[in-house]
């Protein structure tokens, strides 16, 4: 296949998302538990699935997760949202057979994990930064669910390379996320690049090269590999040293172990 006109209409192949997941990134923290609950009562299958991954014992520890409102008691709104989303990717996004889905997939859920050690380290907006992470390659994803079959052909990967931060940033204007998501997963891969001062981004550039140290990149030619200029910029932005990221490797390793 060739790469000249392929991304024309990318808005086109833009999966739709459950309303659900909308409403559910809209409303205010102060709203009643059993109000957030009782928004997934038409939603069984999603409700089921939020159960299963909150069954990990990152999130259980000791106690098993009974239902929404426990499971919404012990991760909080911010959670909630998380693995929602992470339950939807899965849903609509993640859905072929593709062989480069499972890592983009595994990516994303590291790198959105890794952020929330990093979080440790140095202050950032957590909430905002995990569901870019989850999102960043979904321009990655959408594109080989609808006909890209680029084996063979380098010109169709550089040309996914460059567009995929694109339509990740479309997906999410479509999805109705926040203009910082949108801006995030539009320039994830451009600090230093024009962005040289933008600590979301710098986030995201220290979580991608934890990931690729612990062999959960996506190692393709569609994908930027990770570069020393770029962390080095991301860790003086963030005000962190090359010495601590062994200390977030090492903890961000136990925390995808509890997440398995």
């Amino acid at each position: 296949m060739r790469s000249e006109g392929l991304f024309d209409s990318p808005g086109e192949s833009i999966p739709h998302m459950p309303d659900l997941l909308g409403d559910l990134m809209a409303i205010k923290p102060n709203m009643p538990p059993r109000r957030v609950v009782r928004m997934f009562k038409h939603e069984p299958g999603l409700s089921e699935s939020l159960r299963l991954l909150a069954e990990a014992p990152y999130y259980t520890g000791r106690r098993p997760m009974e239902g929404l409102g426990r499971i919404l008691e012990r991760v909080g709104l911010a959670g909630m949202r998380g693995l929602a989303m992470r339950v939807v990717l899965d849903e609509v996004v993640f859905t072929g057979d593709h062989p480069l889905h499972e890592p983009i997939r595994r990516h994303a859920t590291a790198t959105a994990y890794i952020i929330t050690v990093l979080s440790r380290y140095t202050p950032l907006p957590t909430e905002r930064l995990f569901t870019a992470a989850l999102l960043q390659n979904v321009g990655l994803a959408i594109p080989l669910n609808n006909g890209l079959d680029g084996d063979g052909d380098d010109d169709v990967w550089q040309a996914l390379r460059y567009a995929h931060e694109g339509i990740s940033c479309l997906a999410a204007a479509e999805w109705d996320l926040s203009d910082e998501i949108q801006h995030i997963v539009g320039h994830h891969h451009q600090l230093g690049r024009g962005l040289s001062a933008d600590r979301d981004i710098a986030a995201l550039v220290a979580a991608d090269h934890i990931a690729h140290n612990m062999r959960l990149s996506i190692d393709h030619p569609s994908h930027p590999a990770p570069d020393e200029a770029s962390l080095g910029l991301a860790l003086d932005i963030l005000e962190l040293h090359q010495s601590q990221l062994p200390s977030v490797q090492a903890e961000s390793s136990e925390l995808l172990r509890l997440l398995a």
